[in-house]
């Protein structure tokens, strides 16, 4: 289970999919603002996927670090800014190439087998971003959307059907999930 912070609002209109809430249905999703979601996840290892679809509020002008995305121990997934990687993915050291539009709704997948990591937007089966990232040494069962320890890089926007598996998804299946959501252009 996981416990949403104080503060955050919800039931905002989310990725416009009859795949999420049904035909004739709006989806709802929180809308994040220095507030964060938790939860702790007793099984988790060094292979594991976080996927989720965000709406980004920010421009990407204004903070070094547009907003973090997730977060887990050391690892960290976020939208950069004036850090020289305007409005594109950032994990670690690794920086993705598209520069993602603000106020659009996009899908990410995170997927880490043990120090290989690979991210992949919008059902691309190329990952934007791809490494070796060494894996956290303590394990760390606590996991985060929206935010880290530092408010300054909390995420503003909406974040939307969160997902985390306890193994590394391979691309066509991310790509999959992406495609199950039939968002329309």
């Amino acid at each position: 289970h996981a416990t949403y912070e104080p503060g955050v609002a919800r039931w905002l209109d989310g990725p416009p999919s009859p795949a999420f809430s049904g035909a004739d249905t709006i989806n709802r999703a929180p809308y994040f603002a220095g507030r964060r979601l938790s939860a702790t996840l007793k099984e988790l290892k060094d292979n594991y996927t976080v996927e989720l679809w965000f709406w980004n509020g920010l421009p990407e002008t204004l903070r070094p670090v547009t907003g973090t995305l997730f977060v887990r121990g050391d690892d960290q997934l976020t939208l950069g800014g004036t850090n020289n990687a305007p409005g594109k993915l950032v994990f670690g050291a690794l920086t993705g190439r598209a520069a993602i539009t603000p106020k659009t709704w996009n899908h990410v997948a995170l997927a880490r087998a043990g120090e290989r990591v690979a991210v992949y937007l919008n059902g691309n089966r190329e990952p934007e971003i791809s490494g070796n990232v060494p894996a956290a040494r303590n394990g760390s069962k606590q996991v985060f959307i929206a935010g880290g320890a530092d408010t300054a890089t909390s995420f503003e926007g909406k974040i939307d059907e969160v997902a985390i598996y306890d193994r590394a998804l391979p691309p066509d299946e991310i790509s999959r999930h992406h495609q199950q959501a039939a968002l329309p252009p």
